[in-house]
């Protein structure tokens, strides 16, 4: 069931994406002057509430009968990690620097070394999985699975410091979820927070990976009803 959720979940992205509207287009970036690091920002207190989003679609996982999966909260700027049901791992993340919750129609076919364009620069939200994947640069990356595109794709990884004039690390530790919208649409987190979600994945090819949608007006359409899913992905066969 995981892979039609997850399959039904850019179904209904790409749809939105037909009829996105003004308030779906990317916003200015905060300024850097504007950010100010906390060391209270790692967000690591379990017993915190979460964005009413989050909240939101943890009651949506359980409904789909989802126990262990991770969940990034692009809103607040959040990573947690959920085992029984409960949040174990919680960090701070960054996202795509256009906090827009689709993909436009084709971003898959776009090569990365095309040079990406603000427009490009989506985490999209919805259902998916993700598998663990060697690389040469983060040691260890979650690489969600159902979003491949031409020449890259869409990972979990510990933070990017190549470009340094994005203040990257210093965004990661502000407790502003608005400024942490800076990444080419890949999650970047602590190394300490990666280290702990390592540790405490479960021992599964796939995790069911749940992103929350910027504009909490999506989460009906991403995260339908587990009947509704089964319902049209038997009309379509």
């Amino acid at each position: 069931m995981s892979r039609t959720l997850a399959v039904f979940s850019i179904a209904i992205a790409a749809a939105l994406a037909a009829c996105s509207s003004p308030g779906d287009m990317p916003v200015a970036d905060a300024p850097v002057s504007n950010m100010q690091a906390d060391a209270g920002a790692s967000t690591d207190n379990l017993n915190a509430p979460m964005s009413p989003g989050a909240a939101r679609v943890a009651q949506i996982a359980a409904r789909y009968g989802d126990r262990d999966y991770l969940m990034v909260d692009k809103s607040w700027g959040e990573v947690f990690l959920f085992r029984d049901g409960k949040p174990v791992v919680r960090g701070s993340a960054l996202t795509g620097a256009n906090p827009a919750d689709i993909l436009k129609p084709g971003a898959l076919n776009v090569p990365f070394s095309r040079d990406p364009k603000l427009e490009d620069k989506v985490t999209p939200a919805g259902r998916f999985t993700v598998a663990k994947e060697p690389d040469h640069t983060f040691g260890v990356t979650l690489n969600v699975n159902e979003i491949q595109g031409a020449d890259w794709d869409i990972a979990i990884h510990k933070i990017f410091l190549g470009f340094p004039q994005e203040h990257r690390d210093t965004r990661l530790a502000s407790s502003d979820g608005r400024v942490k919208h800076i990444t080419f649409g890949c999650i970047d987190i602590s190394n300490a927070a990666m280290q702990k979600i390592l540790q405490r994945l479960p021992d599964e090819e796939s995790t069911p990976l749940y992103i929350v949608p910027t504009d909490e007006r999506h989460i009906a359409a991403l995260f339908p009803p587990t009947g509704a899913v089964s319902a049209v992905m038997h009309t379509g066969e």
